[in-house]
């Protein structure tokens, strides 16, 4: 009991802590003495049901968040100097998913998927090109793309569903926290490999696609750089994993075939088409054309000039795309760094997590997790819950 009460107490403290609550705040708002509480936060004392109740309404959480152990993630790479309660609540919310992730696949051994690309990092040499650059994301991508057979001259049509069948988890972050793009988890013992993605409504989905492949690029990359308490980004590796990401998502191979096959269009068109083909921003596009000697950094002007004269539109470059919808995504991010609207935006849908999705339904169905247990799993509301539970029936045979 002693046990239970430290382990308790524990959990009681930090999320107090991200939620920078002092103890005679929470308990006034508990409705519980503020001696009761010191003794319940020194693990002197288990409270009782209806005691941890209060203090989870308190504290925005489940009473299983205060009851369960969540991992506490060490080899995370995740670059941001935001305020510590952010990132201690961004690292609480992962622990805890990855640790609902690898229950789920304990329950359904049968639907392990064993990671691909554990050995890729060994396989990267050090190479630059003509100009002194470094070629290591090159490398590295492609060797990623021979692993996965994924051929050099084929798009990378859904990144989501790529990763996860590489034995990647995959979770979008719902928004709500400035300051990060996404992040990455290296330590198998914690549920990873994984790679996280903020998915708030002001950033856009070819965003989300890209820095899942750099988060990827990471974990290829990277992986001694791995450590929860660094936060400060090593420009080198950022550009490093920024060209794993271009090269894995849109290869020279393939880009030079569509340069070929679509030079006649109007430069405009084209950059909107090989956008929309591999699935990136326009501003990937353009670097590539500079990346590869056909241009310099005067083409992102000359492309927002001429889309204005084109489609009597300007590309404003301090506001943010439309059309997201928060009621799909669940809660807004505003990012302070984001910095373009997107021509001819990319579908959410362009980028999802398949496989947690079809875990929680086999669990579900297998009566190995409640309604409630799936809903708080999928970041859902138990009236969301019971309308997806409905649209599994209509396709029983899936």
């Amino acid at each position: 009991m002693e046990n239970i009460g430290k382990f308790i107490a524990g959990n009681i403290k930090r999320l107090r802590l991200i939620r920078e609550i002092n103890q005679i705040q929470l308990a006034e708002a508990a409705g519980i003495s503020r001696a009761a509480f010191q003794k319940i936060e020194a693990g002197l004392v288990v409270p009782r049901l209806g005691t941890l109740q209060k203090i989870s309404n308190v504290l925005q959480v489940e009473i299983d968040d205060l009851v369960t152990q969540i991992p506490q993630l060490t080899k995370v790479r995740f670059r941001s100097n935001n305020e510590l309660k952010s990132r201690d609540e961004v690292l609480f919310k992962v622990g805890r998913w990855l640790k609902d992730y690898s229950a789920l696949e304990a329950m359904l051994p049968e639907s392990g998927i064993e990671y691909q690309l554990k050995d890729v990092p060994t396989k990267i040499t050090s190479t630059v090109n003509k100009r002194g650059e470094s070629e290591r994301g090159k490398i590295a991508a492609q060797i990623v793309r021979r692993r996965l057979s994924i051929n050099d001259d084929t798009p990378i049509v859904d990144i989501g569903l790529v990763l996860q069948r590489s034995g990647i988890k995959v979770l979008r972050y719902p928004g709500g926290t400035d300051g990060f793009f996404g992040l990455s988890v290296a330590d198998e013992n914690f549920g990873g490999p994984a790679v996280i993605v903020n998915v708030g409504r002001r950033i856009p989905v070819e965003r989300w696609i890209f820095t899942a492949a750099h988060e990827l690029g990471h974990l290829m990359l990277h992986l001694n750089s791995f450590d929860v308490n660094e936060t400060n980004e090593d420009s080198g590796q950022e550009a490093e994993a920024d060209n794993f990401a271009a090269q894995f998502l849109m290869p020279e191979q393939a880009f030079g075939e569509y340069l070929k096959l679509s030079r006649g269009l109007d430069f405009v068109d084209w950059v909107l088409k090989v956008k929309r083909v591999f699935l990136v921003s326009y501003l990937t596009v353009l670097k590539r054309l500079k990346a590869m000697g056909l241009a310099d950094d005067t083409i992102y002007d000359v492309f927002r000039d001429r889309y204005h004269m084109k489609y009597k539109r300007r590309l404003k470059r301090t506001e943010e795309p439309e059309g997201i919808s928060a009621g799909n995504f669940g809660i807004g991010a505003e990012h302070k760094d984001v910095s373009l609207i997107e021509p001819d935006k990319l579908d959410p849908y362009d980028f999802l997590e398949d496989r947690l999705c079809g875990l929680v339904r086999e669990a579900f169905e297998k009566n190995l997790i409640t309604a409630g247990k799936a809903a708080r799993i999928l970041g859902l509301s138990i009236g969301e819950m019971q309308g997806l539970i409905g649209s599994w029936r209509l396709f029983s045979d899936r």
